[in-house]
């Protein structure tokens, strides 16, 4: 969430700044965001037949993988940027989808392993989760921008320009990256799950 709040932050500086094109950003936006959600049904499909941790990191994959390639492009053609922005959406698409399909499933764990149901507990630092992302991408940005020189509407330096290419692609995919690595080691599948219900069900905890 940390790097997809980046990536929403830095799309107007990029394109203003970079690109000399702040007329295209809503079609930047509705590249992400309209088609992440078109996309939606797809990937519940795709979870009916793989792992929701799975699922999450091949589409964040793919949004890791548009942001890098953003960065090697030298004056590229708007037109390929919106591809890229598609396809970043795609990808986009599974961050707002399977985090929140997987919390029911930690709330499961959680009465499995200690006999408790945890939804507020789970279901609020969820939340805050996400307010942080928001928060600690806008600090981020703010700390980048001032490090490279940003000064509001004007041309901008070689470093600033380079700066806010660098928060628009490296840094969103290095923090992407590292969440793909964490949410492997989820250990939540198909078949843990049917066995937690059904111990839950018949009133056994973990071990029991």
């Amino acid at each position: 969430m940390v790097g997809l709040n980046l990536v929403a932050i830095m799309i107007n500086y990029y394109f203003k700044y970079n690109l000399g094109k702040e007329s295209d950003i809503p079609i930047a936006f509705m590249c992400l965001f309209v088609i992440a959600f078109v996309c939606m049904p797809f990937w519940v499909f795709m979870t009916k037949k793989l792992a929701k941790k799975t699922v999450l990191a091949a589409g964040t994959g793919l949004l890791a993988l548009v942001t890098l390639v953003l960065f090697f492009l030298e004056n590229p053609n708007i037109g390929l940027i919106f591809g890229l922005f598609v396809v970043a959406g795609i990808g986009l698409s599974t961050l707002y989808l399977c985090p929140w399909a997987m919390i029911p499933d930690t709330v499961e764990y959680s009465q499995w392993k200690t006999g408790l149901r945890r939804e507020g507990i789970l279901y609020g630092f969820f939340n805050f989760a996400f307010k942080f992302s928001s928060a600690f991408a806008g600090f981020t940005v703010g700390l980048g921008l001032e490090l490279f020189r940003y000064a509001p509407n004007i041309k901008q330096q070689a470093i600033t320009l380079f700066g806010i290419k660098l928060l628009m692609s490296v840094i969103p995919c290095i923090f992407i990256a590292a969440g793909i690595i964490i949410i492997l080691f989820y250990p939540i599948d198909e078949a843990m799950h049917k066995k937690m219900v059904e111990d839950i069900q018949a009133g056994r905890r973990c071990g029991g």
